[in-house]
């Protein structure tokens, strides 16, 4: 079924689909004729005629056959009038319709913030699509330099945070590997017996704790993202079990003889300078 075949059909021999193409065709040609001030009905109209598939009714394949071959309106026009229509609120599109479809067209390809930036500086009415045009191009390329900074950024941040966790295991296994009898070796005085006993079932306490922190520091390795969120979580259970540990080896420097607890103070400090 044609145009001509639908238009030739007196009312009683058309299907409601069939009338309905016919309205919204008609409507669109009228449309047309006056774009300049019909932008929005226009758009409104052929999205109607895509959505709800009317062509068909026709004999029209696909919306792109029946803008091209009954409008002759070429198919990329014709999306570029939904898009319009699908990119802006109603208010806009009627102050601005007499910009015309190539500078809204242009406007519709950008984010909400990017739309307003570039609305904001410019006088619409004025500016030509070339230098609209132009604007854009320099806009985005400007937003993907940014990015690539800070995607830049945050990997080697990334870098020194995996630098820092892959340091602080091999800090951990190499304390976690001491024997427990070269430190008790230390204390020669019978009278510390106690404070031996008391420091061997603080350093089992602390082994248990080393294992344990071993198991989270795999976890965050194994985790690591770009997500500055999930960075500053990992970093916070990091920072809580170094104070825990830091807690357990300031109990354990108690516990050993007082001319020997000067040593162990500047081995602790020295780790801690070698985190910052």
């Amino acid at each position: 079924m044609t145009i001509n075949e639908l238009v030739i059909k007196s009312d009683e021999e058309l299907t409601d689909n069939q009338r309905e193409f016919l309205k919204i065709h008609q409507e669109i040609l009228m449309t047309g004729a006056v774009i300049g001030n019909s932008l929005v009905e226009l758009a409104s109209l052929l999205k109607q005629m895509k959505d709800n598939k009317l062509y068909l009714e026709a004999g029209f394949a696909s919306f792109e056959d029946y803008s091209e071959q009954a409008l002759g309106l070429k198919q990329r026009q014709a999306y570029n009038y939904i898009k319009i229509l699908d990119s802006f609120d109603l208010d806009f599109l009627h102050s601005n319709a007499k910009i015309g479809v190539s500078k809204l067209t242009l406007l519709s390809s950008l984010s909400e913030e990017e739309k307003q930036e570039v609305i904001e500086t410019n006088n619409l009415e004025e500016v030509s699509v070339s230098e609209l045009k132009e604007q854009i191009k320099q806009l985005k390329q400007e937003k993907e330099s940014e990015l690539e900074k800070l995607k830049s950024e945050k990997d080697n941040e990334i870098v020194k945070f995996q630098n820092k966790i892959d340091k602080l295991k091999a800090d951990l296994k190499s304390e976690k590997e001491k024997p427990v009898e070269k430190i008790i070796e230390t204390v020669q005085d019978p009278e510390q017996q106690k404070k031996i006993e008391s420091l061997e079932m603080q350093l089992n306490m602390k082994e248990k704790l080393i294992k344990q922190r071993d198991d989270k520091l795999q976890e965050l390795s194994a985790s690591i993202t770009i997500s500055s969120s999930e960075e500053l979580a990992k970093f916070k259970v990091l920072f809580e079990n170094v104070q825990t540990e830091i807690r357990i080896m300031k109990n354990l420097i108690n516990s050993i003889p007082a001319e020997k607890q000067d040593g162990c103070k500047k081995a602790l400090k020295a780790i801690g300078e070698q985190l910052c």
